[in-house]
């Protein structure tokens, strides 16, 4: 997060946006897919209906590694010097599933929603009328960021 967020300073990335080449990068999700489908509003519901919240945040967690081994198979911060056209849409993508997967995990992770939400500047919704000011968020295509880097969570001492 910090590295994306550094990067997205750096070289003044400022938008988020989907790249469907680099997204092919991602493995197979039913969280992904159902927000490329629009349909990610019918998927959440049911696992929470069903009260099948680690099948929700284990959905979550493989998308997280997804996304991470994209990041590291694709080095950013080695393909925007070489490649710099190459190198922003990766970071564009990344800070896109950044943004995909902080809102699909607000409904568990309050505080660090808020904090990913301030580096990156993503825009505020309304979270109290529940998935109606959540969906139009999570299914935007592009949209405005300004990075502020921060380290989210602080490495603890031993």
């Amino acid at each position: 997060m910090y590295r994306i967020s550094k990067l997205a300073e750096k070289f003044d990335i400022n938008q988020a946006k989907l790249h469907e080449n680099v997204l092919d990068m991602i493995d197979d999700n039913i969280l992904l897919k159902g927000i490329l489908e629009q349909q990610a509003d019918k998927i959440i519901k049911k696992f929470f209906e069903e009260a099948d919240y680690q099948g929700y945040l284990k959905a979550w967690y493989e998308l997280i590694q997804s996304t991470n081994k994209m990041i590291q198979d694709t080095a950013p911060w080695k393909l925007i010097k070489e490649k710099p056209q190459e190198g922003e849409k990766i970071l564009q993508t990344a800070i896109w599933l950044i943004h995909k997967l902080n809102l699909l995990g607000s409904f568990f992770f309050i505080n660090s929603f808020e904090k990913i939400n301030n580096i990156f500047e993503f825009e505020k919704f309304d979270n109290s009328k529940n998935f109606e000011g959540f969906l139009p968020a999570l299914y935007k295509d592009n949209f405005t960021i300004k990075a502020k880097p921060e380290i989210v969570f602080k490495k603890l001492d031993e």
